[in-house]
Formats: structure tokens, sequence, C-alpha cells
């Protein structure tokens, strides 16, 4: 409840305010103005005053027992507004911040906010837990993201433990005793206010809260929970946003956007004048971009507005022009926006001429043509200055063209950088090995060798790829294998074979069976070290598999006992051959003596025979 109360009347705040000036107070259920001043300890140096005003001090960031606060514990106490609205900034809702300044209850409080849309959900912002000092932040683009604001109006609530059996004292959303609205009609007791709130005066969009948490009773000082709350603005009924410093459309904007400015203003606009455009600063109309009459002056201008031109300009039929060098005396006459000598000769712009053509006395003095530039600036030039010299225009200073190298510079100034290739056109790299030699061509500013494959890595493959002259030398090999003849060998196994089929031990490691070493039939080829059918396109190696003890070759012209053909149709034999052209073999893998043994034998001194030829030949060869 709100009423007019004098000065005299409130005792501790006459000194505030001359007595002839009548405030807003409010008035609890019986009478009594609020907040009552108790005696208790308050924020940052105990004073024994209310803690209302010491809290208001602070959060304004003055001391607790400034006197120079522009608010006022009771003179600027209200019970409204009860709802407030969320400003938006490029169409982002903002942040709110809540401080907690005092606690003064002897409850454990929560506080918190609630759409009042939808006023039966409530977010909790600051828990009973939290004490004075501590400051928790609201994003509400999040929380409108997440749906629980929903866009409108917000209210605040306390909920107080008050007739609950909780034993940490605390009132919280899972132990209810009562819930204080700011909008008092959902309180439930009456016209009892428990809520008081403070606008600040150093930002409009902060406001003090402080609540009483007891059920149509306490003791009226409103600091049981007084805290302070950033980020918001009242609400407010939308009108047309009108120029007077006042957020009407509730948008959150003052003046954002107003009816009433954007219409033209000023006097006329006929001639040089015209009309401006009514624009909203701070709070009022300014009138911007008109203009207004003046005097006329020469220079084909209709200055005063009038709707003639340069009639009767100031300056009209003065005496003009001077006996001085090429000048001549006439009469002022404004002609085509310009003042010309009429019947006399007047000062012209100087001109390289011998002449005194703008009569100060002196001749050829700052000419009109000269002092400009001359020459080139394309490329490497640079422009000269144009002088003046006994009547003669000439070129001073500046770059001329020169030479065209390669250096990304126009140097002889024709538009292109490099042209022609210059230093371009000399053989370069070598022809040794995998290496390609090619041409210097200018590129980039810088002279390159153009086409050329340069040296690489050694490796194991029969050419000279560092292209010193010799393949294959310092080519490496992995697990101990040795590059011979262009491929990397690994070293002999034991046993009865110790290399693959189709290679041979020689000096300690496998290599390929050559077929200038092996000798085959008149119906047969050499393919890799192994001799096979003329006919035959199977890639297979020594012996084929027949479906007895005959082979009989997939892709062969005929049968033999364990004959150089492809793989038969059963997997239960299998034969084995030389290579060589000279011994055929055959034999079941079961019962293995007799013809197989035979045949190992006579493989195993046919081997060591090519063996120790090869090795006396690659001796030699080495």
């Amino acid at each position: 409840m709100l009423r007019k109360l004098s000065l005299v009347s409130l005792g501790l705040v006459i000194a505030l305010a001359p007595s002839s000036t009548a405030f807003a107070v409010v008035e609890q259920v019986d009478g009594t103005v609020m907040p009552i001043f108790n005696a208790g300890t308050c924020p940052s140096n105990g004073s024994p005053i209310s803690c209302v005003p010491a809290a208001l001090n602070i959060g304004e960031g003055l001391p607790a027992t400034s006197t120079t606060n522009p608010l006022n514990a009771i003179l600027d106490a209200s019970t409204t507004p009860e709802v407030f609205a969320i400003p938006q900034t490029n169409g982002v809702y903002g942040n709110v911040t809540v401080t907690d300044l005092v606690e003064g209850a002897g409850f454990e409080n929560s506080f918190g906010w609630y759409n009042v849309d939808a006023p039966n959900t409530l977010y909790v912002i600051t828990p009973c837990a939290d004490e004075p000092t501590s400051s928790r932040v609201v994003n509400f683009q999040t929380e409108f993201t997440a749906g629980r604001y929903l866009g409108g109006f917000i209210g605040f609530f306390l909920i107080t433990p008050e007739n609950q059996p909780v034993a940490n004292n605390c009132g919280s959303l899972g132990d209810v005793g009562h819930i204080y609205y700011t909008e008092q009609a959902r309180n439930g007791d009456g016209n009892y206010v428990h809520y008081l709130i403070y606008t600040s005066k150093v930002d409009t969009k902060r406001f003090y809260f402080g609540f009483e948490d007891l059920f149509r009773g306490g003791d009226n000082d409103f600091e049981d929970m007084f805290l302070k709350v950033d980020g918001l603005v009242v609400a407010c009924v939308p009108s047309a946003e009108i120029c007077d410093g006042k957020d009407n459309n509730c948008d959150g904007l003052i003046d954002n956007n107003p009816v009433d400015a954007g219409t033209p203003c000023g006097v006329t606009d006929t001639g040089a004048c015209q009309l401006g455009v009514e624009v909203c600063q701070n709070g009022g109309l300014l009138c911007v971009g008109a203009i207004n009459p003046i005097p006329e002056v020469c220079n084909g201008i209709d200055d005063n507005c009038n709707g003639t031109i340069d009639d009767n300009p100031f300056g009209q039929g003065a005496s003009c022009g001077s006996n001085v060098g090429a000048c001549q005396f006439g009469m002022q006459a404004c002609v085509g926006g310009v003042f010309v000598c009429v019947g006399g000769k007047g000062p012209t712009n100087e001109i390289c001429n011998v002449i005194d053509d703008d009569c100060n006395g002196m001749i050829d003095d700052n000419t009109i043509d000269s002092g400009g530039p001359c020459g080139s600036n394309v490329g490497a030039c640079s422009p000269g200055t144009i002088t003046c010299n006994a009547g003669m225009l000439g070129c001073q200073g500046g770059t001329i063209p020169g030479l065209e190298v390669c250096n990304n510079v126009d140097d002889d100034c024709n538009g292109a950088v490099d042209d022609g290739d210059p230093g371009g056109g000399a053989a370069c790299g070598i022809d040794t090995g995998t290496c390609k030699s090619g041409l210097e061509h200018c590129v980039g500013g810088a002279v390159v060798c153009v086409g050329s494959i340069g040296p690489t890595p050694e490796i194991c493959d029969g050419l000279d790829n560092d292209c010193d002259g010799n393949a294959d030398n310092l080519a490496t090999c992995p697990n101990g294998s040795q590059c011979i003849q262009g491929k990397c060998a690994a070293p002999c196994g034991q046993g009865e074979f110790p290399c693959p089929g189709g290679q041979q031990c020689i000096m300690g490691f496998c290599e390929a069976v050559s077929c200038a070493d092996v000798m085959c039939k008149a119906t047969e080829h050499c393919e890799n070290g192994v001799c096979i059918p003329d006919s035959s396109t199977s890639a297979g190696g020594a012996g084929g598999q027949g479906s007895t003890g005959t082979t009989t070759s997939s892709t062969g012209t005929g049968s033999s006992e364990g004959g150089a053909g492809g793989t038969g149709a059963s997997k239960n034999t299998w034969g084995l051959a030389t290579g060589g052209g000279g011994v055929q073999c055959s034999a079941s893998p079961v019962g293995r003596s007799g013809g197989a043994s035979l045949c190992v034998m006579a493989l195993v001194g046919m081997a060591l025979s090519q063996r120790r030829s090869r090795r006396a030949r690659k001796a030699v060869s080495r």
C-alpha cells in the first residue's frame, strides 16, 4: 500500500529533502511505514542501522554508511513492478545476474523465477546454501532454447521452510513452507506485503528485492533476504514508439524506430535549399540534413532559394582587373556561376609562355602545365616532374626503361614482367642413368631448370638412380638379402631345396634361373628358367599333379610321368622337374621309395652340377 507522507513524520529522513516535499511510501496492512530500521549486523562494516540502506549503498558501489547514495530505503521503496521482461540484443535474450546481499532471517530461503504464463513451474536461482556476496547468472537465451523460458514476462519468488520439519532449516522446492511471489495476489494472505523493490538510479536494468519470510508477520525490515538483480526491464503494455526517451513498445529499447521520426523538416527544397528529416536524439526530435537559404553568391546556384540563379550576387558591377602583366581593367559580371571581368582582361591561369598570365608581377611562376608527372610509371620506371624553363616545358627526374632481366620486375617498362624469357635457353641437368637434362627458363623471377629429372636415392632395380654411372651401387636390401641383377636376392636356405621354384643358390644367394642355362625339349620352351610345353599357357612351376602316378598337364599337349605341365585335376599326386629338361619324375605321395628316390637323386646331382657351373661363370664375371 502506498501513501503520501511528509518528511516531518519520518524522523530519520528529515534531512534528506525539503520539508515541503511529499513522497510516496509503502505501508503494511496495519499502517506501518516500511521498511522498519532494526539494529543488526550489516554488510561490510556492521552498521547499527537497518541493513537495507547499507545493502543499497554497497549495491550501488558505495560504502555501507554512505549518505550520498541517490536511493533512499523508505522514500524509494515500492511494491511494483511485480513482473519483468528480459531485454534482447539482436534478437538474443540477455543474462540476469542475482547477487545475495543480506540474509537477516532465521530461515535459509531459496530465491528464483517463474514464467507469468506458467506460475506453477518454479526455477531456483539462489538456493538456501548460498550466503551473502554470492552471485549467480541465468542465461535466458539458453533457458528459452531449452523451453524453460517462454519468452514473455517473468516474476520472482521466495521459498521459506516455515512450519516444515526441515532438518537443515532450508526452504526449497522439496521442502516448501510458504512461497512468496513478487505478484502479491498469488501470496494468499490478503494484502500483507512480503516484497519491496528498489529501482537503481545508476543502472536502469538493476533492481533490489527485499523479502519478509513469515506468514502475515515478521519485523517488516525486509532484510530476511535482500538481493540485487541485474539485467531486467519493467514489463509494460506496448504502444506505438515515439521520440520521448521511453520504451513505448516494450521491446526493451528506448526510442527505437519512433513513428514520429523520419518526417520532412526545414524551410523549402527550392534551389540550393533542401528539406531535412526529423531524427530522434536524446528523447527529442531534431531536424537533420536540412539546408536553409543564404545570401546569393556568384556560383551558378540559387543560394537564396528564390527560384533565380545568381540574381544580383554580391560583387556584381565592381571594378576588376589590373594593368599588370597581361591584364587590363574591366567591370565584374557574374557569368555562368563565376565572376568575369567584362570590358577588360582579367588574370588567367599561369602557363609556361614567358608571360605574366595571372598578373601577379611574376612570369611563369607556378604554371598550371608544370609540376605534373611525365615519363612512365610502368614496371621499374618512375615518372619525373614537368618543369618550366624559359618558356619551355621539360621532364626532370624519374627512371627510364632498362634491359629486361629475370627478376620478376618489368625492367623495360613495356607492361610485361620478365618477357622474352631473359636468362633462359641454356641446357641444364645431365642425361646419365635415370636422370634427364632440361632447359633453363625464367620462372617467377628466377632462372630455373625446366623439364629435367634429377638423381634419386639408389634402389635395387637394375637402374642408375643416383646418376653416378653405376647401376645399383650402394643399393640396400632388407633382412640380409643382396642386390643381384637388379633384384634383392635372399640368402640360400638349408635342405634339399634351398631356393624357391625358378631360383637356384649361387654364391650363397637365391637367384632366378636364367634360360641361358636351361636346355628344353624340341616341343618345349623356357620361361624364367623352367621348360614348359610350347602350347601351354600355364604359369605352373616344375612338375604337374596327375590323377594317379601319371601326370597329365592341365594345359599341356600330352601326358608324362611328372612332366613340366600345369596343375592337374587331383590334389593327391605330385610331380617334380629339374627345370633343365633332362630329368622328369613323378611319384605318389605314399610309398616314395623306388622311382621317387631315384628321381630325387638325379635332381640333386643335376642341381649341384648347374650350381658349380653358375658359380664359376659368376666368379669370372665379377
